[in-house]
Parts: C-alpha cells; sequence; structure tokens
C-alpha cells in the first residue's frame, strides 16, 4: 500500500521499476532457451509483485484529486503482464489498456483547458500502452521469444549483468 505524501509520484516511481523489471526479464530472455511453467514464474516474480504494489496505490476516495491518475494506471498495469500470454500477447495489452482508458478520459475531460499538464499527463498514458502493444506486434507477436538455441535460463540469471541503456523514443 502507498503511504507517501504523493500517492500518484509513489505509483509512478513504482511503475517505472516495473518496466525495468520486465526489461531485464526480456534482456534474459534474449539469452536463455525457454524455461518450463514453474521456472517462468520465478523470472516473473519481480514484476509481478511490482505489479501488485501499483494496484495497491489506488483509492477508493473519489474525492481526492489524484483519483483518476492513480485509478487509470491500477486498471492498465496488468497489461506488462503479456509475457505469461501465449500466442497472442497483443490483444491483452489492448485489453488491460481499456480498463484504465475510463478514467484516463476523465482526466482528459476534467482538465481540458485548464490544465495543459494534466492533459498530457493522460494522453502519455495512453502512449506508454500503444508503444507496449506496437512493441510486441513487432518483437512478440505469437508470445514472448526465447532464444531457442540459448543458455540454460539460471546460466542466464547468473550471467546476466544490467541491461544496456534504452534506445531513445522515436518523435
Amino acid at each position: 500500500m502507498c503511504v507517501s505524501d504523493s500517492q500518484t509520484a509513489k505509483q509512478a516511481g513504482l511503475v517505472k521499476q516495473a518496466f525495468e523489471a520486465q526489461r531485464a526479464m526480456l534482456m534474459k530472455a534474449s539469452k536463455a532457451k525457454q524455461p518450463g511453467p514453474a521456472e517462468m514464474q520465478g523470472v516473473a516474480k519481480d514484476t509481478s509483485e511490482l505489479v501488485g504494489q501499483i494496484q495497491g496505490c489506488a483509492t477508493t476516495d473519489r474525492r481526492a484529486a489524484d483519483y483518476h491518475h492513480r485509478q487509470a494506471m491500477s486498471e492498465a498495469i496488468p497489461a506488462i503482464g503479456w509475457v505469461m500470454v501465449e500466442k497472442t500477447p497483443g490483444p491483452h495489452v489492448n485489453d488491460m489498456w481499456q480498463c484504465g482508458e475510463f478514467n484516463q478520459q476523465k482526466i482528459i475531460v476534467q482538465h481540458k483547458g485548464k490544465s495543459d499538464d494534466q492533459v498530457a499527463f493522460a494522453k502519455s498514458l495512453k502512449e506508454i500502452f500503444v508503444r507496449l502493444e506496437a512493441f510486441i506486434k513487432e518483437n512478440h507477436r505469437t508470445g514472448l521469444e526465447w532464444k531457442p538455441n540459448g543458455v540454460p535460463l539460471a546460466d542466464a540469471l547468473s550471467a546476466a549483468g544490467p541491461a544496456p541503456p534504452p534506445r531513445p523514443l522515436a518523435a
């Protein structure tokens, strides 16, 4: 459960950590053979725990100024569970985004013409999940791609250093 003064900032930090954990997992997948289901649960554990913490930042206080901000992310963040979806992970991301989109639209309606920063925040929230789905369609259309002739997962875990910095986003 989030307990800091700025619940939205706390949630944003957790979201960043979740995407970093997923990125590290993708780096391991690029080096390792596909693990069995039990091993896969272990690999996804860090991301899964962070998703739970992010959802714990949601509030039931509809009067909170950041209610829709926290709800939108809490409802959409399970999209990063796409790595566990076999065959068609892209639609999973879209489905989860649609769960958060209601609150994202509330932010836009509430702040349109009043706060460009809030509207930009809401639009960037959507962009995260649109780009995630595009990444999946380009690189993992039929599920998380592992290296068929890669090393065993345990070897990839022990050899894993820090992930290289992400490429800059194209404008």
